[in-house]
């Protein structure tokens, strides 16, 4: 069984790729702290 730790790191690092891949303003403001992984994400697939 995969524990749920594991599979909330990889979702985590997943959405930052596709961050970082989209739109990488948003991908700064991340690696910054000034804005939250899962808020970044929703705006960058709403772009899409």
């Amino acid at each position: 069984m995969v524990k749920k730790s594991y599979l909330a790191k990889k979702d985590k690092e997943l959405k930052l790729e596709v961050i970082k891949n989209l739109n990488p303003k948003l991908y700064d403001k991340v690696q910054a702290g000034k804005m939250e992984i899962q808020d970044a994400y929703v705006q960058t697939m709403m772009k899409k």
